[in-house]
């Protein structure tokens, strides 16, 4: 599974990304809102920020078809990131 960003949208606390998201060797373009999190001091006092992205894709729209009906068809996905401040 794989996301190449191709535009960030927004400020403040929530910014609207579009890309392309690979899944099986199948990629599909995909756009996702991604709500900011806290900010703070970490080890070394670095500055480090983080937010969290939520949203559905479909299994078989990446040629996964496999068992669909115990599995299901729509997975939710929920990716969480942190950044420093070099």
């Amino acid at each position: 599974m794989t996301f190449k960003s191709a535009k960030v949208e927004g400020s403040g606390d929530a910014y609207k990304v579009t890309g392309d998201f690979t899944l099986h060797g199948v990629t599909k373009p995909l756009t996702f809102e991604v709500k900011k999190g806290g900010e703070g001091k970490g080890r070394r006092e670095k500055s480090r920020g983080g937010g969290e992205a939520r949203f559905t894709i479909k299994r078989s729209d990446h040629g996964m078809t496999f068992m669909q009906g115990p599995v299901g068809d729509e997975i939710n996905v929920i990716v969480s990131l942190e950044g420093v401040k070099e």
